[in-house]
């Protein structure tokens, strides 16, 4: 795995990629305010970039936006996106989670881009990857989602995350598909959810959050973006095993509203990390 910084911007290395003339690109960018990620080449095929021909052939390239200054803290939603994925593609491929499979471009025999900046620390880097899968709840698991009859089970879209997932036509009731989620300590968690997406689907699902500040909603637009772990921000939450997250049929918008899965991640800082 090859990690990279970008020469601009988030949308403008995005840009940059989809010009053929630019000769380079990546399977992934992501952005530095809060994680977002795009993909840019489907992993079975081959991300260009300045390197020996063995590594850009078999590396899975992914492009990080600094922000304004350069630093980048171990805390940052970046680093948590970052981490996240590389592990969901180590595990996808068997990748040893560690230095002599995760390199800078920088290190990539005869590729010219800059090094990682000083703030980027490795050994923090590789823990956080080591525990980024989080806590997974999702439709499939019958003791921690809960639908009503209007809701329906479907396997139609290869987006999903599991097995299945489970869909409803919008309409102003109260008929949230719920998730149980297990808390194992009382602090921050990064928050991301999974759906396939369609352009049949909703421009604006309601999601609600239940934070040791409150309930906090979040609108998603399912037409795009799916297929992939979406993050939806830092929360805080009380510990315990209880319906954390609602996915509400509640709004005005035409299309099926989706229920799939969510992923809970710790963040570090403040309590000690559970387990």
């Amino acid at each position: 795995m090859i990690l990279r910084l970008t020469r601009g911007s988030y949308d403008q290395e995005i840009a940059r990629y989809q010009q053929p003339e630019t000769g380079e690109s990546a399977h992934y960018v992501i952005r530095w305010q809060d994680g977002e990620i795009t993909q840019m080449v489907r992993e079975q095929d081959i991300a260009i970039f300045p390197g020996q021909a063995h590594w850009v052939e078999q590396g899975i390239v992914i492009a990080h936006e600094l922000p304004p200054g350069g630093g980048l803290s171990p805390d940052s939603a970046l680093w948590a996106a970052s981490a996240t994925l590389a592990r969901e593609i180590c595990d996808r491929y068997g990748i040893p989670r560690d230095r002599e499979h995760i390199l800078a471009a920088g290190e990539v025999p005869g590729c010219t881009d800059p090094p990682l900046p000083p703030t980027w620390r490795w050994d923090r880097y590789l823990e956080r990857l080591q525990r980024a899968s989080g806590i997974v709840v999702d439709s499939t698991m019958a003791d921690r989602f809960f639908a009503g009859g209007q809701w329906r089970a479907s396997n139609w879209n290869t987006l999903r995350y599991g097995s299945r997932y489970h869909l409803a036509k919008p309409a102003p009731v109260r008929d949230a598909a719920w998730f149980r989620v297990p808390i194992p300590a009382t602090g921050r968690y990064r928050v991301y959810t999974w759906y396939p997406s369609a352009r049949a689907y909703n421009p604006a699902v309601p999601v609600a959050l239940f934070t040791a500040e409150g309930v906090q909603v979040i609108h998603l637009d399912q037409r795009t973006g799916g297929g992939r772990w979406v993050p939806l921000g830092v929360f805080s939450f009380p510990q315990g095993d209880y319906w954390a997250v609602a996915v509400s049929r509640w709004t005005d918008h035409p299309g099926f509203v989706v229920a799939d899965a969510f992923r809970f991640v710790w963040e570090a800082g403040g309590e000690k990390e559970p387990g």
